[in-house]
C-alpha cells in the first residue's frame, strides 16, 4: 500500500492511466477511452518526447511490470528507508517511478512545487531531510553554478535524461550532491543501469539493475529483456486515430543506441541516429526541420553542445555556390553569422 503522501496516479480510478504533460491532456483523454475499449483497464501508458514535430505516442505498462522496475532500483541502490525528493514532473516517468518506488519502500515523497528552482530545490532538501532524489543533468549544473551546498542527509542524487560530464559531475561531489549517472528509458520504465552510489563520479560501465538482461546486435545497437518492459506503444496516425503494438513478453526491445557491454556494465557511445537530448528530452533535428522547410525550404537544422542544455538546436540557411568538381552545390553558412540558435525553457528526465 502506498505510504502516506505517495499518491499514485495510476490508483485514482479504475481504467488506463495516461500519464502525458498538460498541453497533450485532450490526447491522453482520447488514448484512455481507445484503451478501455479494447479492455486493457489495468495499463498505465507514459507519453515520450519521440522526436519534435511528430504525433504523441505513449508507451504501455503493466501495473507489475512498473512494480518490478521500482522494486529492482530500490534493490540496486539499497533504498528501502529514507524519504525521497521529487522536482520532475509526475506525468514523466522518470517522476511516477519516484512515488512507486516510495509507496513500495512505505516511504513519503516532498514534491517541488512550481518551475524549477535551484534554491528551493536545496531548501526542500534540507527542510524534508529526503535521502533519495532524481534530477536531469542542467538541475545539476544549476546547483554547481549557484555554488549550492547538499544537506548531509541526503544519501543518492540519480541522474537521468541524459549524460552528466565529468567535471560538472565532480563539482557536484564536492559540494555534497551525492550524484550517480544512470541509463534508462521509458520503455524500461526509467533505468536501466545505474552507477552505485559508493564509487567516485563516473558515466561509464553503469551497473545493470538486478531486472535487466542485455545484449548487443551485430551492429552494437543495444537490446534488452526482462519483466518490467513495456507492454506495448500506442501511436497516434496520420488520421488521428490510434494504433496499438502489443511487446510480446519473450521479445527483446531493440533500442537505437549504440552502447558497449563488459558483463552486466554498460556504456553508452552515441545515438545510431541524429537524436539528441536537450534539457533531457529527446528531439529529432530531422523532424524540426522539415517542419522549418515548410516555410524556408533552404532552412538547415543542426546539433551543437551546451553547456547548461546539453545540446541545442541550432538553425540557418543553405545558400547556393558555383557547382564544381570537389565542393557541394550548398554550403552552410558560419554558425557565428547566420545561426540562429534556441533551447528549451522546462526541465524534464528521460
Amino acid at each position: 500500500m502506498p505510504a502516506t503522501g505517495t499518491p499514485l496516479p495510476w490508483d485514482r480510478g479504475n481504467g488506463p492511466c495516461v500519464m502525458a504533460p498538460p498541453h497533450l491532456r485532450g490526447w491522453a483523454e482520447e488514448a484512455a477511452a481507445f484503451l478501455s475499449l479494447r479492455g486493457m483497464d489495468g495499463i498505465t501508458a507514459f507519453a515520450t518526447s519521440g522526436s519534435s514535430g511528430s504525433p504523441p505516442k505513449a508507451i504501455l505498462f503493466t501495473r507489475r511490470a512498473l512494480d518490478i522496475c521500482a522494486r529492482g532500483a530500490l534493490e540496486h541502490l539499497h533504498a528501502e528507508s529514507g524519504d525521497w525528493c521529487c522536482p520532475l514532473p509526475v506525468w514523466h516517468v522518470g517522476g511516477a517511478m519516484i512515488y512507486l518506488r516510495a509507496a513500495l519502500a512505505g516511504t513519503a515523497v516532498h514534491t517541488l512545487r512550481g518551475k524549477w528552482c535551484p534554491q528551493a530545490y536545496a531548501d526542500l532538501m534540507k527542510s524534508s531531510g529526503a535521502r533519495w532524489s532524481s534530477l536531469v543533468p542542467t538541475q545539476v549544473v544549476d546547483l554547481v553554478s549557484l555554488g549550492l551546498r547538499a544537506p548531509s542527509t541526503a544519501g543518492c542524487i540519480i541522474v537521468g535524461g541524459g549524460a552528466l560530464d565529468t567535471e560538472t559531475g565532480r563539482k557536484a561531489r564536492t559540494l555534497g550532491w551525492p550524484v550517480v549517472q544512470s541509463y534508462g528509458m521509458t520503455e524500461a520504465g526509467s533505468q536501466l543501469a545505474t552507477a552505485l552510489p559508493g564509487d567516485s563520479f563516473h558515466t561509464d560501465r553503469l551497473s545493470l539493475l538486478p531486472h535487466w538482461e542485455a545484449q548487443t546486435d551485430k551492429g552494437g545497437l543495444l537490446r534488452f529483456q526482462g519483466k518490467g518492459k513495456l507492454f506495448g506503444r500506442l501511436l497516434t496516425q496520420a488520421h488521428g486515430g490510434f494504433l496499438l503494438e502489443r511487446v510480446a513478453p519473450q521479445e527483446w526491445w531493440s533500442t537505437r543506441d549504440l552502447v558497449r557491454l563488459e558483463g552486466r556494465l554498460l556504456t553508452f557511445l552515441r545515438r545510431a541516429d541524429r537524436l539528441v537530448k536537450v534539457l533531457g528530452e529527446l528531439v529529432d533535428p530531422d523532424a524540426v526541420q522539415d517542419v522549418l522547410r515548410r516555410s524556408v525550404p533552404e532552412a538547415v537544422v543542426e546539433a551543437v553542445p551546451h553547456p547548461r542544455a546539453g545540446m541545442e538546436l541550432a538553425s540557418g540557411m543553405r545558400r547556393p555556390q558555383a557547382p564544381s568538381a570537389s565542393a557541394p552545390s550548398w554550403k552552410r553558412p558560419s554558425p557565428s553569422r547566420s545561426w540562429e540558435s534556441w533551447t528549451e525553457t522546462g526541465c524534464a528526465p528521460s
